[in-house]
Parts: structure tokens; C-alpha cells; sequence
């Protein structure tokens, strides 16, 4: 019998693994329902005769409110419990799919795809602050790693079900799925999902209502404008007045944060190895979209591949993110997240310098890099903060997001002014010259 066997057969990490598999709906819900609806995109357009402008409402409203309302549902969570707020995004979530498919009309619509964002933000928010309860160090990494390969799989399969369900069944049945698979997670949850203590009379006095209400504002605005980088130009007056509010928001969130009268999270309960962790997931997150982005149009642009000879051909990053995320997490659990994220770093540096001459390989070690990299910053997250981990995992969905749009903004500025082709060149060079450079500063921000 395996270590790992032997770990998995005991009581208390039996119990962990039923509610690593409760969680795994909503997990699989943050991370494909936007793929499914973009592939929905064209049909859906079509049959509620949309303009361009209004279709990219779609994606972003979910968007939006998963990730401004990710530390406000962060911050709740470490207050009413976990369990119940999560099981209470579920359900949102739930009813939010079942207003989606049955929207007339656009308002509607994106009425429905906020409120499966707002369901979205507890999911994002609690599911690595459950995990870091329910696992020791021993095992976390190990979850974590298996997480994240499901995460890659789900990203895998998603394009291709949501095709088929778009052109054989409707678009409509894209948003049934999602909410037959947080049904699912309901009923796991709700059964598996251990109770916590009660939740304390008048919990939701001690909630920063006014940071949290201007952080959400900042939050909104900076990603409107960096959405609107792409879609309106970096000098538009649209973007620039998001900016603006953004940055006001901004301010007043800190000022108040750190004035007492209303704070969100204390800073200075953050180690610095947290906080670099935060940053670099970031990073990491523009890197994935990016690539993500960048990727099919470059090879559409210059080998002409498109369609299933386009998806065989990316392959080998999805397959090499969820051997690293494996290995990472493993390995994690016995010697620390130090080297899977230097790992993770290198790999993934000269996996996008080396993708010009090894093509498809060095694809699949930028992802065997991004999968290792993302176990081990997710485990330096959740290792430190203690009764605050819902706070600080509330944030790190807002950067997570913020640097996915971030991303797709910079690729799409860089595709314009330079071309596909030589567009991939200068993004793949500067991000691997920005990780390897970031390397040295790991072992300096030691708590």
C-alpha cells in the first residue's frame, strides 16, 4: 500500500476527500461556464438578434460581479461559515442558470449572468479556504493538485460539449447543464460538507459594509476598463473615465481599511510570502488567458489549423498543466511549495522561449510549469492567513480575474500593433523574461 493510500484510508482523510468531492461541481462551474457561454456566443447572438456591443456584455457581467463580490463573500464566509455561504452561491447560481436559459430577451440575459456571477463569488471565495480546513499539510498540496487537474480536464472537454450542445440541442441547454451540475454540488454539499459552529448573533454588524461596498466599485470599474482596453481603446474616453472611478474607489477602500473604523483585512496579518503569492497568482492568471487568447489565432494566422486540427494542436498544454499540477501537489506535500513554484517559474519561462523552435513540447512544458506554479502559489495562499483564509482567498478571485482580463487586454493591444505573428513573439519573450526575473524575489519574502 502507497503513502498516499495509507493517508487516503484514514478516517479524518476520508472525510477530507467526501468534501473535496462536494466541492468539485462548483469548482468545475468557475472555471468552464465561461467557455461554455463564449462557444454559445455566436448562436445565442443570432437568436435574439444582438449587436457585437451587447454579446460582449454576456461574458463580462458574469465576469464582473465573480470578481468584485469575491472579497465581500470572502470576508462573510469567515464570519457565517464556510458552508453555508458556499451552499447559499450554489443556489444562486442555480437560479441565476435557470434565469439565463429562459431570458427573452438581452436585459434579461444579463440580468440572469449577473447573478450567476454573484453565486460564482462564494464558490471562488470559499472553495480553497474549505480546502485548507479539511486538509493538513500533509495532503493539501496532493487536493490541490487533484483540484486543478480536474479544473484542466474540465477545460478540455467544456469546448467541445459546449459545441455540441450549442448546435445540436441550443444555447439555452448550455445554461441548463450549468445548473444541473451546481444541483449536483448542492446535493454533495448539503450532505457531505461537514456543519460548522453557529453563526453568531448579529454576525452581520461586524461586516465592512462601506470598504467592502467601495472595493467592489474599484473592482468593477478597473476591470470595465481593462475590458474596455480592448473593446473601446486605451484612450477612450470610456476607459479612461473607468480608470478614474477605479482608482477614487481605490483609494477610499484603503484609506478606510486601514483607518479601523471599517476593516476588511487587517495587512498586517498578512506574511509577506502570502502576499507575494497573491501577486504572482496574478500574474500566473494573465499568463494562462493570455496565452489562452493569443494561441489558436497565432496558429490559425500562420498554419492555418482551425477547428479539431486547432484543438490537437494545443492539446499538450492542458494535458502537460495537469501533470504539473499532479506532481506539484505531490511533491508539496512532503518538502513544501518552494520548489514546485521555482519550478513552476523556470518551466514555464523557457516553455514560451523555447515554443518558436520545439512547438507542441514546449507547450506542454509551459503547461507541466503553470500547472506546478499554480499548486504551489494556491498552497503559499492558504498556508498562512488562519481564521482570515476566506478573506484572503475572497482576493485572490479578485486577482485572479484581474489578471485574466489583464491578459486578454495586453494580447489584444499587442496583436493589433505588432500582428499574430509577430504579436506571439514579443508576449511569449516579455512574460518568460517577467518570471524568470520575479524568481529571485521568492525566497527574499519569507514571513
Amino acid at each position: 500500500m502507497t503513502t498516499a493510500e495509507t493517508h487516503d484510508s484514514n478516517p479524518a482523510q476520508r472525510v477530507g476527500w467526501q468534501c473535496f468531492a462536494a466541492l468539485v461541481p462548483g469548482f468545475l462551474f468557475t472555471n468552464v461556464e465561461g467557455t461554455l457561454v463564449n462557444i454559445a456566443l455566436p448562436s445565442l447572438q443570432q437568436d435574439l438578434s444582438l449587436s457585437i456591443g451587447v454579446v460582449g456584455w454576456i461574458p463580462l457581467a458574469c465576469l464582473l460581479a465573480t470578481a468584485s463580490l469575491s472579497p465581500l463573500a470572502g470576508v462573510t464566509a469567515d464570519r457565517f461559515g464556510r458552508r453555508r455561504v458556499y451552499l447559499a452561491g450554489l443556489s444562486t447560481v442555480a437560479v441565476g442558470s435557470a434565469m439565463a436559459a429562459l431570458s427573452p430577451a438581452a436585459g434579461p440575459l444579463v440580468a440572469a449572468r449577473i447573478v450567476q456571477g454573484a453565486g460564482a463569488s462564494a464558490i471562488v471565495a470559499n472553495g480553497l479556504a474549505i480546502i485548507a480546513e479539511q486538509f493538513g499539510d500533509d495532503q493539501r498540496g496532493r487536493a490541490l493538485g487533484r483540484m486543478t487537474a480536474l479544473m484542466a480536464v474540465g477545460g478540455i472537454l467544456a469546448p467541445v460539449a459546449g459545441g455540441a450542445l450549442a448546435e445540436y440541442v441550443g444555447w439555452r441547454s448550455i445554461f441548463w447543464l450549468e445548473g444541473g451540475g451546481v444541483a449536483v454540488g448542492i446535493y454533495l454539499v448539503s450532505h457531505r460538507l461537514p456543519h460548522g459552529l453557529p453563526a453568531p448573533s448579529g454576525w452581520w454588524r461586524t461586516l465592512p459594509w462601506t470598504t467592502a461596498t467601495l472595493l467592489v466599485a474599484a473592482a468593477t470599474a478597473a476591470l470595465g476598463g481593462l475590458w474596455g482596453v480592448g473593446a473601446w481603446g486605451p484612450l477612450s474616453a470610456k476607459t479612461l473615465v473607468a480608470f478614474a472611478v477605479a482608482g477614487a474607489a481605490g483609494y477610499g477602500t484603503f484609506v478606510l481599511n486601514r483607518s479601523g473604523r471599517s476593516t476588511l483585512l487587517k495587512t498586517s496579518n498578512i506574511p509577506r510570502r502570502t502576499a507575494w503569492a497573491l501577486a504572482t497568482l496574478c500574474a500566473g492568471s494573465g499568463v494562462l488567458a493570455g496565452l489562452g487568447f493569443v494561441l489558436p489565432l497565432y496558429l490559425a494566422h500562420t498554419a492555418g489549423l482551425e477547428g479539431l486540427r486547432l484543438g490537437l494542436e494545443v492539446l499538450p498544454f492542458p494535458l502537460g498543466l495537469v501533470a504539473g499540477a499532479l506532481a506539484g501537489g505531490r511533491y508539496g506535500d512532503s518538502h513544501g511549495s518552494e520548489l514546485p513554484v521555482k519550478v513552476g517559474l523556470v518551466l514555464t519561462g523557457a516553455g514560451l522561449l523555447a515554443y518558436g523552435r520545439l512547438g507542441m513540447a514546449a507547450l506542454a512544458l509551459t503547461g507541466v510549469g503553470l500547472g506546478s506554479f499554480s499548486v504551489g502559489t494556491n498552497a503559499e495562499i492558504i498556508s498562512g492567513p488562519g481564521a482570515e483564509v476566506g478573506t484572503i482567498t475572497g482576493l485572490a478571485g479578485l486577482l485572479r480575474r484581474a489578471g485574466q482580463v489583464t491578459g486578454v487586454a495586453v494580447a489584444t493591444i499587442v496583436l493589433q500593433v505588432a500582428g499574430p505573428t509577430v504579436g506571439i513573439g514579443w508576449l511569449t519573450a516579455g512574460v518568460a523574461a517577467a518570471l524568470l526575473a520575479s524568481l529571485p524575489t521568492y525566497r527574499k519574502r519569507r514571513p
